[in-house]
């Protein structure tokens, strides 16, 4: 849970998406603060909403579990297209990044929702302490057999 999406945005109490008024769907992905070695996925459409814990990010990932996740049919090539379209590498975040499309009626700006979405940032201070804390650390390899998680490393 974050910290950040649990309080009420624009002094509403409930999901956070009733402080997008006018918001009919919303869908992307997230990187969050409290859990940052893994993308998290924010779905919202009428009444339902989710958020749910992904994969590491691949920058998150050691050498030996990168290896180990582009040798699965398919990966190399998404490896290879999020290097290419969506890698920072001048602040050395790698693919971690908020990227979320979404969809609203008559009643909702794009100014009230970047207003919103950017009191869920950190401050310049929170960052200084977040990148002391994060820079460098790895996910661990996670394997889920027959919905057992094992972690390793």
């Amino acid at each position: 849970q974050n910290d950040r999406l649990s309080r009420p945005l624009g002094g509403l109490k409930g999901p956070p998406e009733m402080a997008l008024s006018g918001l009919l769907r919303a869908k992307g992905t997230c990187w969050f603060d409290s859990a940052p070695l893994h993308e998290h996925s924010w779905s919202f459409a009428g009444l339902s909403s989710s958020l749910t814990k992904g994969n590491p990010w691949w920058a998150a990932c050691s050498k030996q579990h990168l290896g180990l996740r582009i040798a699965y049919p398919g990966m190399q090539a998404i490896y290879d297209r999020v290097r290419a379209e969506a890698w920072d590498e001048p602040e050395g975040w790698g693919d971690r990044r908020q990227e979320i499309v979404f969809i609203g009626g008559p009643g909702m700006t794009e100014e009230a929702v970047r207003a919103e979405l950017d009191r869920c940032l950190l401050s310049e201070a929170e960052m200084d302490a977040f990148v002391e804390a994060n820079r460098g650390v790895t996910a661990p390899f996670e394997l889920s057999v027959g919905g057992v998680v094992m972690r390793m490393g």
